[in-house]
């Protein structure tokens, strides 16, 4: 798969593959690619070249909300959450396009300290806050591949430990995660398998386990 911004080259033939149940990290410096895979995979950006397939179907040309029907959801970076709408439309709203209002009872099943917090505005919450409501809004649309980008990102560490426990109970509910994380101990801890990318490209592909006493991580961060 390839990407531009204009006339910038910014995903240089990468290729990867998340089997079903898995959690796939991906790992890399800032600025390597992998906010911009994600919203190449979501169709927020256009693949400017090679093919995405989801269960044998090309979807490289189907625009985002074609996209999320077919079960794929992707919590961005920095929440994202609508600041001036409270939790409870914050959520309705992750059905916009797949998913059932009633779905918010698995949502505060794991996430309950959302539970007081239904007519609250969204921008009045903490960071941990906002970062559960981030994630219980994409699990409204009963994802099959849910991709996250940095869900630990300023978060104390009790709540990301918590967030992360919650993503390797994804594995019994058969969802699928793609998860870039900037730290990376913490992401092949919980991953089966890590891609790094460097300047748009792959530079390795191996299994969490080989990578946790490796440097190679290391010289993927420092280039």
């Amino acid at each position: 798969m390839h990407a531009h911004y204009g006339h910038v080259h910014v995903l240089r033939g990468i290729s990867l593959e998340v089997p079903d149940g898995d959690v796939v990290a991906l790992l890399g410096a800032n600025g390597a690619g992998k906010s911009t895979t994600l919203k190449t995979i979501s169709g927020i950006v256009r693949a400017s070249h090679g093919k995405i397939t989801f269960d044998g179907e090309d979807i490289t040309r189907l625009d985002p909300s074609a996209i999320v029907r077919r079960g794929i959801v992707h919590c961005p970076e920095g929440r994202q959450v609508f600041p001036n709408l409270t939790v409870r439309e914050n959520l309705a709203l992750g059905t916009y396009a797949r998913g059932r209002a009633g779905q918010v009872d698995r949502v505060i099943q794991i996430f309950p300290a959302l539970r007081d917090r239904f007519s609250q505005f969204a921008g009045t919450l903490s960071g941990g806050e906002q970062q559960m409501l981030a994630i219980g809004r994409s699990l409204m649309a009963e994802p099959r591949l849910l991709m996250l980008d940095e869900p630990s990102l300023g978060l104390a560490p009790i709540i990301v430990e918590h967030i992360f426990n919650v993503i390797a109970g994804f594995r019994d509910q058969k969802i699928s995660v793609l998860l870039v994380e900037q730290n990376a101990t913490l992401a092949l801890e919980f991953a089966e398998r890590a891609y790094a990318l460097s300047h748009g490209a792959v530079y390795f592909s191996k299994s969490a386990v080989e990578l946790r006493d490796s440097d190679l991580v290391q010289r993927a961060y420092l280039g």
